[in-house]
């Protein structure tokens, strides 16, 4: 599949030329992008991987070309952005030394996104690659206007569907059944997407599928869903209560991990460490003898790819940065009775943070 992010060739020429300025300061020759987020950000290109290698050459200095299977040429011609020269090869050839003559020298660095084959491959071959994982993080973490405008977009789309959610629940419908139908929502709205829907004691699996499990009355009810627009992400949690008495502390759980999330937003602001962001929501939690049941990082940054860099987690010295887009998703677990998660994504602002 080509599906290129809209009439941005401009914005897409002046990724690549971040892209090369970093790959000249740090003194590395090139880098080679496979199919995946990292191409998209500084191509345009959105392929679907495959046995076949695509991929994008770009060195420090000079024209980038794209590397693909000879019959793929002109279809993707059409969804580039960035210039680049199309260097076809034939079913017959090996694309892998086809790509090493024109890597030529040592000092290359490979998308980390690349599977182990397409790696060792160029092993093989006597190309020695290192990581471009460090570099391309850094490139897409800071967003910009074009990708906040897509990111709420998905955001509002998701946050419109979750509205809906509650009308769908009955006694005897099937968790299955619920996230079906927020799938079909999002594709009704022109729009790929997942949702998690958890019943009863289920709700206190952190990251749970939905299932058979049929809801029944008086029961937890928890829902993580996300639709994606032009290839950016949303995320989105929601957790309440199915009937008219609460068990035993829902209500005060609930409660204390809204107010965590509170908590941990008023600190998220240019210059804050992640991991002091993560602190707050878990001391707060503390207070009311809940830490322990927290049990994963606070959050997570959210682009092209649902987890991304930076991460809000206990210890890191990452400082918070404008642009950067990130979950803040409290979470209190209790095994055998209900979970409660409450998540939406934050952008860092010039003079503090925004909910989208």
């Amino acid at each position: 599949m080509v599906d290129p992010l809209g009439s941005e060739a401009l914005l897409n020429g002046a990724r690549a030329a971040r892209a090369r300025e970093a790959l000249e300061r740090a003194g590395w020759k090139g880098l080679v992008l496979v199919p995946g987020p990292n191409l998209r950000y500084l191509t345009g290109l959105a392929i679907e991987p495959s046995e076949r290698l695509t991929a994008a050459i770009l060195p420090a200095r000079g024209p980038g070309r794209l590397l693909a299977p000879a019959f793929e040429a002109d279809r993707l011609a059409g969804g580039l952005e960035e210039t680049l020269e199309i260097v076809p090869w034939p079913e017959h050839a090996d694309p892998f030394a086809v790509a090493a003559g024109l890597i030529a020298e040592q000092g290359w660095l490979l998308d980390a996104t690349a599977p182990f084959w397409i790696a060792e491959a160029f092993h093989d071959r006597g190309v020695r690659l290192r990581s471009a994982g460090a570099l391309c993080a850094a490139l897409r973490r800071r967003k910009d206007e074009a990708e906040l405008d897509r990111i709420s977009a998905a955001q509002r789309l998701t946050r419109e569907t979750l509205v809906d959610v509650p009308g769908w629940l009955s006694p005897g419908v099937r968790e299955r059944d619920v996230a079906e139908r927020i799938l079909a929502a999002f594709r009704a709205a022109g729009a790929p997407g997942w949702a998690i829907v958890q019943f009863g004691d289920r709700s206190a699996l952190p990251h749970g599928r939905p299932g058979e499990r049929r809801l029944t009355p008086e029961s937890a009810v928890l829902v993580d869903l996300g639709a994606v627009r032009d290839g950016y992400h949303a995320d989105l949690t929601r957790s309440w209560w199915f009937g008219s008495r609460p068990e035993g502390r829902y209500g005060e759980v609930a409660s204390a991990v809204e107010q965590a999330q509170s908590r941990a937003a008023a600190l998220a602001r240019p210059g804050a460490r992640a991991g002091d962001v993560d602190a707050a929501a878990r001391r707060f939690l503390e207070q009311h003898g809940l830490a322990a049941y927290f049990v994963h990082r606070l959050g997570h940054g959210i682009g092209l790819e649902i987890h991304e860099p930076p991460f809000l987690v206990h210890g890191s010295e990452v400082l918070l940065e404008a642009g950067d887009v990130f979950t803040i998703e409290p979470g209190v677990y209790l095994p055998g009775q209900f979970g409660i998660r409450h998540e939406d994504v934050w952008v860092i602002r010039e003079d503090g943070s925004e909910r989208l």
